[in-house]
C-alpha cells in the first residue's frame, strides 16, 4: 500500500501543485472574509478545492503522458511505468469529467469546457501550446488557476470590483510560477529540444522578464488600499511574504543556471 501511494505521488506530482493550491486557497479565504460572505462558506471552499485539484491532476497527468519520451531522455522518473495504462487513462478521464461535472452543477459549463480545452491543447500535438512561445505561458497561467478562481467568484457572485482585483493578483502570481518553472526546466528543455518560451528567448531574457513581472505584481498590491487601509496593508504584507518565500526557495535553483 505504501509503495502504491509513493508511486502515485510520483505520477500525480502533488508537490508541484499543492503550493499553488494552498496559496490560492489562502487568498480565496481572504476574499470571503473581506466581502463578509458567510453563506455556505465551507461548501464553497470544498467545491473550489475539489475543482482545482481535479484540474491539476488532469493537467499534470496529461502533460506527463505527452512528455514521456522527453522525460526518458533526461532520465526523469514520472511513474508511468509503475501503473497499467488502463489505470492511468482512467485517472485522466475521471479527473477531466469530474472537473467538468462540477461546473455543470453550477451552470458554468462554459468555464469547464474552456478549462479542459486549455489544459488539453497545452500538452497534446499538433497544438501543444507548451511549445508556442509566450502563448504557452499565458495558457498555463489562465488555465491552471485563474479560470478556477473565476469559477469560484462566479459561485459567490459578490463584490465584482474586488473579484476582478483578486483575479488580477492571482493571474500575476501564477505567471510568476510559470516563468520560474520554465527557467528551472531550461537545461532539460534545451537538452531535449523542447521549444518553451524560455528556450526561445534565452535564460537571461527569461530571468529579466521574471524580475519585471515580480515588480509589477508587487506594484499591483498598492491597488488593495482602494478597499481600505487595513485591508490594503494586510494584502500587501501577505503578497510581499509570498514573493519572498517563492523566490527564496525557488530562485536558489533557477538563478544558478547559465544564460
Amino acid at each position: 500500500m505504501i509503495s502504491f501511494l509513493n508511486n502515485l505521488k510520483i505520477l500525480l506530482r502533488p508537490q508541484s501543485w499543492l503550493t499553488g493550491l494552498i496559496s490560492n486557497l489562502f487568498f480565496i479565504l481572504i476574499y470571503l472574509i473581506f466581502i463578509q460572505n458567510s453563506k455556505e462558506l465551507v461548501i464553497l471552499v470544498l467545491v473550489y478545492i475539489a475543482y482545482q485539484t481535479l484540474i491539476f491532476v488532469y493537467s499534470y497527468l496529461l502533460n506527463t503522458i505527452t512528455d514521456e519520451k522527453i522525460d526518458k531522455i533526461v532520465n526523469k522518473e514520472v511513474g508511468l511505468g509503475k501503473f497499467p495504462k488502463w489505470f492511468i487513462y482512467s485517472l485522466l478521464i475521471i479527473s477531466g469529467l469530474g472537473s467538468f461535472g462540477i461546473t455543470v452543477l453550477f451552470n458554468l459549463a462554459a468555464i469547464g469546457l474552456l478549462e479542459l480545452g486549455l489544459a488539453t491543447f497545452y500538452s497534446i500535438k499538433p497544438t501543444r501550446l507548451k511549445e508556442r512561445g509566450f502563448l504557452g505561458i499565458i495558457t498555463a497561467t489562465v488555465g491552471s488557476v485563474t479560470l478556477p478562481f473565476v469559477f469560484f467568484i462566479s459561485i459567490v457572485g459578490e463584490n465584482q470590483l474586488m473579484a476582478v482585483y483578486f483575479t488580477i493578483i492571482i493571474f500575476f502570481m501564477q505567471m510568476i510560477r510559470e516563468v520560474l518553472h520554465q527557467i528551472q526546466d531550461y537545461p532539460n528543455d534545451l537538452k531535449t529540444n523542447t521549444k518553451t518560451w524560455a528556450v526561445e528567448v534565452g535564460n537571461k531574457i527569461a530571468k529579466g522578464f521574471l524580475r519585471l513581472i515580480v515588480a509589477v505584481f508587487l506594484l499591483s498590491l498598492i491597488g488593495s488600499f482602494a478597499f481600505g487601509f487595513f485591508q490594503g496593508l494586510f494584502i500587501s504584507v501577505l503578497g510581499v511574504l509570498w514573493t519572498i518565500n517563492l523566490l527564496f526557495h525557488s530562485m536558489e535553483v533557477s538563478l544558478k543556471t547559465d544564460a
